[in-house]
This record gives C-alpha cells, structure tokens and sequence, in this order.
C-alpha cells in the first residue's frame, strides 16, 4: 500500500516508516501539512492512506485533512495524536472531518499495525 506520512518528530517518523515499510508499505514521508497538502496534489499516483499527526508547525494534521478531504473526499485519512480524546474530538468536529480514525500516542509497532490494518480494510470494503 501506498502511505503517505506528515509526522514532525523525526524519530516518530522514522519510527513510523521502519514499521511501515517492513510490512511492505511504500511510505513517502513528510514534515508538515503545508508542503504535504503540495505533494497530495502533485501526486502521480494515488495514496492508499494519508497517515497525519495531528498537531505539527503550519498546516496541522486536522486542517490538512480537511483540505485533502475537499479534494478528494473518498480519500483514506488517518490520524495521530498525543492530545486527549475530548480535545481531538472537538478538533475534528471543528473543521468538519469527523468520522475519521485516530490512534493516540504512545503506541507500539504492533498497535500501528492494527490501525493502520484497520484503517486499509475499512476504506477497502466502502469502495
């Protein structure tokens, strides 16, 4: 699967793509929501996932997904975050995105697999 990945924490990040991509994932990974939402719509490919942090310097992962959303609104996004659960909500709801998968940070290689598993399964049987 093709995974496009905003996260700011380089070693999250990297993290991130080691887990990923032994799996087999083919993972472009990026910064921040302003040079990613420049990427999405440059892409030559489609995505399977956007995988974005929440919280990050410019764009944040809400308003990009958004933004991806007004482009594409069958796009598979998913999200991360270290903030609490009423707070990602509201978030959320703020931008108009709501429905759209989140895993809170800390999480371990093994529970990134399963969301993002999830996450790939759930887009695959609403296409």
């Amino acid at each position: 699967m093709r995974i496009l990945l905003v996260e700011d924490n380089p070693y999250i990040q990297e993290f991130i793509i080691f887990v990923l991509r032994r799996e087999g994932h083919e993972v472009e990974a990026l910064e921040n929501g302003d040079v990613a939402l420049g990427v999405y719509k440059g892409r030559k490919s489609p995505y399977d996932l956007v995988l974005t942090d929440m919280g990050h310097p410019g764009m944040d992962g809400v308003e990009l997904a958004a933004s991806i959303r007004l482009i594409d609104p069958s796009q598979c996004i998913a999200l991360q975050t270290g903030c609490a659960d009423g707070i990602a909500a509201e978030l959320i709801k703020t931008h108009g995105v709501s429905g759209i998968p989140r895993i809170g940070k800390p999480f371990s290689a093994e529970q990134l697999l399963r969301f993002v598993g999830s996450v790939l399964a759930s887009a695959q049987k609403s296409q």
